[in-house]
C-alpha cells in the first residue's frame, strides 16, 4: 500500500540497532533542510528511497530514486558511506575538492599479492587471501596485510584499507570503491565525499552535499 505524505522513506531494519541509529540521524538531517521523512520498513514507497546495507529494502528498490547508505570506507560504525543508485550500482563522483580523509601511507616495494575476500566469496587457490570477517576471517586487516605489497580482490572495503595502507591494489570490478586509480590522492578526495559521519549526517551537511541542484 503506498504511504502519502513523506518525501522520504528511510528504509530500516528495526532489529538492527545500527540502522536505527543510521535512520535517525538520517531523519534530523532531513528534518534541518525542513524535508519530510518516515523511519519506514521495506515496503513503504515514497519519491525517495533511502535503503541501508544490501540485505533488507536494496533489491526491492534498487532502480528507484535512492540513495544507498552502506559500511563507511574508514571511521566505522561512527561514520557510513553514501551514494546516489544509478542502473542499480553506486554512483562515485569524480576531480571533486579536498575534503579531509586518512593519511596515505607511502608505496610499498615488492610482489607479493594478497586476495582480499568479498562476503561470500570463494577463495582463489593459486595466491594467499584472508576472508570476509563475516566468512570467518580473524586478527586486524592490518595484520593481515603486513608482508604484502599488492591487494587483489573485487568490491570489499578492506581494498580501500590496503590502498591507503600503501598496496598496490588490483580488481578488474568496474563498481570496485579502488577501480581505476591512477591518482591515489584524487582518488581518496573522492571517496571522502562518499564518507560521512554520523554527526554530519545528523546536521544535514550530508545531504547539503547530496540533494539534487
Amino acid at each position: 500500500e503506498r504511504t502519502m505524505g513523506y518525501q522520504v522513506a528511510l528504509h530500516t531494519n528495526s532489529g538492527l540497532a545500527h540502522q536505527v541509529r543510521n535512520a535517525r540521524a538520517l531523519l534530523a538531517g532531513f528534518n534541518a533542510h525542513g524535508i519530510s521523512a518516515v523511519i519506514a520498513d521495506a515496503d513503504m514507497d515514497a519519491p525517495l528511497h533511502v535503503v541501508q546495507g544490501p540485505w533488507y529494502a536494496l533489491e526491492r528498490w534498487r532502480f528507484a530514486n535512492t540513495l544507498y547508505i552502506d559500511r563507511a570506507y574508514w571511521g566505522d560504525p561512527d561514520s557510513a558511506s553514501v551514494h546516489w543508485l544509478q542502473d542499480g550500482e553506486k554512483l562515485r563522483t569524480r576531480n571533486n575538492p579536498y575534503r579531509p580523509h586518512p593519511p596515505l601511507a607511502p608505496m610499498r616495494e615488492g610482489s607479493r599479492r594478497i586476495h582480499l575476500c568479498d562476503y561470500g566469496e570463494q577463495p582463489p587457490n593459486d595466491c594467499d587471501y584472508r576472508r570476509h570477517p563475516a566468512d570467518g576471517a580473524t586478527g586486524s586487516l592490518a595484520d593481515a596485510l603486513e608482508g604484502y605489497q599488492i591487494a587483489a580482490g573485487r568490491r570489499t572495503t578492506a581494498l580501500v584499507d590496503a590502498a591507503i595502507a600503501g598496496l598496490a591494489v588490483e580488481t578488474d570490478d568496474l563498481h570496485s570503491p579502488v577501480y581505476g586509480i591512477t591518482d591515489r590522492q584524487q582518488w581518496i578526495t573522492d571517496l571522502a565525499w562518499h564518507n560521512w559521519t554520523l554527526d554530519e549526517i545528523e546536521r544535514g551537511a550530508m545531504w547539503a552535499h547530496f540533494k539534487p541542484q
